[in-house]
């Protein structure tokens, strides 16, 4: 009889409103997690991931860079596009997200000083290259 008095009886309002509290949490869970997925499967309909790999020597405090056309790739915003990391042979490497309709785009050293931009014409992946879904791009700089 003792142990039935110390244990808090879990009827009434107050255990009424803890399940639908937690029922009401977990709901909203399930429903972030649904969306995210969405958003996840859209783009993967809509982009394609691109391994870049670019050739170019640099110094002690630059990194390379690839910007281009689509969010991706930073809408041509050197701050904002996909900073790729070195690899011996001076090849710098990462992945980066474009539209499956194809992109433009450019690499781009930065430092401390500012940015410099390759030479020459805006680099071109056509959408046939990125029905796949993904692709693997060997380029060198531009001098």
């Amino acid at each position: 009889e003792k142990r039935a008095q110390a244990l808090p009886a879990m009827r009434g309002p107050a255990s009424t409103d803890k399940y639908t509290s937690r029922w009401e949490q977990r709901k909203s869970q399930l429903f972030e997690q649904a969306c995210e997925e969405a958003i996840r499967r859209e783009l993967a309909a809509i982009e394609a991931q691109v391994a870049f790999n670019c050739v170019r020597q640099t110094c002690v405090g630059e990194d390379v860079y690839v910007v281009g056309e689509g969010s991706g790739l930073g809408n041509w915003n050197p701050d904002h596009g996909v900073r790729l990391l070195w690899s011996p042979g001076h090849v710098w490497t990462g992945i980066g997200r474009v539209p499956r309709r194809g992109a433009q785009y450019k690499y781009v050293v930065k430092r401390a000083g500012g940015v410099d931009w390759e030479q020459g014409m805006n680099r071109e992946l056509f959408s046939d290259l990125l029905r796949d879904g993904e692709a693997t791009l060997h380029d060198d700089w531009r001098w």
